[in-house]
């Protein structure tokens, strides 16, 4: 994929501004220095450990910085991964931007010609097959949001999973048993505009 295209991605991670504000160095903690970019680069390089990784998820996920993921921050984590925080959600630019990349990208137009051209000449994938797509992915369809019931339970059954010592949050540790269990988290943290958590 080009490198435009990756940023786009980035751009439209819904954990950008808790990515910046983890390893921002700056008093504001809303910027990144050149050092601090390296740090983030290190820590999403193929070569950072499982623990320094799984570290590094855990307190972008941790959104009060009280050091545990509470059901508040459970909840965050959720609207996040679905789109449906405020801050998380894709302006209409920004879903433009992204289907003009995925579009692009698809049909083996991008930058880089680089894309499997999947999307076939006859429009078997059109812009408003992706609008939808992108709308049902970042939780912005009207059937995809969750209703307040509906997160109690995911809630209470990540807190099952993953709370060994039920005390109704989720410490470091804890967060690093359930990931060392989890095989798909090395897959997807490559870096930061190709991991679910990056």
């Amino acid at each position: 994929m080009s490198a435009e295209a990756t940023w786009g991605l980035q751009h439209a991670n819904p954990f950008r501004e808790r990515i910046c504000r983890v390893f921002s160095t700056s008093p504001a903690r809303d910027s990144l220095s050149f050092e601090d970019f390296l740090d983030l680069l290190s820590v999403f390089s193929d070569t950072a450990t499982p623990d320094i990784k799984s570290h590094y998820a855990f307190r972008i996920f941790d959104f009060d910085d009280d050091g545990t993921l509470n059901r508040e921050d459970l909840s965050q984590l959720v609207n996040c991964l679905t789109g449906e925080g405020e801050d998380t959600r894709l302006s209409a630019s920004e879903m433009k931007q992204l289907i003009d990349n995925v579009s692009s990208w698809a049909a083996g137009r991008g930058p880089n010609r680089a894309g499997p051209g999947w999307a076939g000449p006859d429009g078997t994938l059109n812009r408003e097959d992706l609008s939808q797509l992108v709308n049902c992915l970042t939780g912005e369809g009207e059937d995809t949001r969750l209703s307040a019931s509906e997160m109690k339970q995911l809630i209470d059954n990540i807190l099952e999973e993953s709370d060994i010592d039920r005390d109704g949050t989720i410490n470091l540790s804890e967060f690093q048993h359930v990931i060392s269990r989890s095989p798909d988290f090395a897959k997807y943290d490559s870096g930061p505009a190709c991991g679910i958590w990056v």
